[in-house]
């Protein structure tokens, strides 16, 4: 628990087998509720996980891939289900360093916002650890969220290091939220509509392979097509 609050962490994972052990093993003590989703990954994310003996950890498993929104959508719900008053979310793929956690905890429990999230462009460090195409990318799209979102003291919108309060939560999943790689987006949008507080919370980049996943040739692309839709 945090500040008396019981605190839940969904880690939506996909083909993350090198990682997803220490991931679920580095999580602090204050974490109440661990809630693993394996969106349909073909590698030996799920054994691995399930290897892991954690308390409070629930495995959850999508039998097909259905993309890192669902797979975040059905750990919040069982998260929600489980009586989190403070729910996070940290990739499976170890590129969310738990130090950070209670700094975005922080806010979200003294009541001062209603979802925190990640920055890593507040860190001096950013530039050297964050791949050169990925920071372009982020930059790029953290400026055209700002009008669609409405926050325009928010950046690094991609980055989906975050925590939301429950009531917050119960709010925005209503009517569900967007399945792909624009979940950050889509999320900021409705709690833009939903009239929530927001702040950013510097956080350190960490890219364990030394490279970046995305896929720079299309996520971007996929990304303003959604951001154009949600802004109309």
């Amino acid at each position: 628990m945090y500040l008396n609050k019981r605190v839940g962490v969904v880690v939506p994972a996909f083909n993350a087998s090198a990682h997803i052990a220490s991931v679920i093993c580095g999580m602090p003590e204050i974490v109440d509720v661990i809630a693993f989703v394996n969106d349909g990954s073909t590698d030996d994310t799920w054994e691995r996980a399930s290897a892991v003996r954690r308390e409070g950890l629930v495995l959850l498993r999508h039998a097909k891939r259905r993309g890192v929104g669902a797979a975040m959508e059905s750990g919040y719900r069982e998260c929600l289900r489980r009586d989190c008053e403070l729910i996070a979310v940290m990739a499976g793929d170890g590129q969310m360093c738990p130090d950070d956690l209670e700094s975005l905890l922080a806010p979200v429990a003294s009541g001062e916002v209603d979802y925190a999230k990640g920055n890593r462009f507040l860190r001096p460090d950013c530039i050297s650890e964050m791949p050169l195409g990925r920071r372009a990318g982020n930059v790029a799209l953290s400026l055209l969220s700002k009008p669609v979102t409405g926050y325009w003291h928010v950046f690094d919108s991609q980055c989906g290091y975050t925590v939301i309060s429950r009531h917050m939560l119960a709010e925005i999943l209503k009517d569900g939220i967007y399945h792909g790689y624009g979940v950050p987006n889509d999320l900021l949008t409705r709690l833009g509509l939903s009239g929530a507080r927001v702040k950013d919370i510097p956080v350190k980049a960490v890219y364990r392979d030394g490279h970046s996943r995305m896929n720079m040739r299309l996520v971007p692309f996929t990304i303003s097509a959604l951001l154009l839709r949600l802004w109309l």
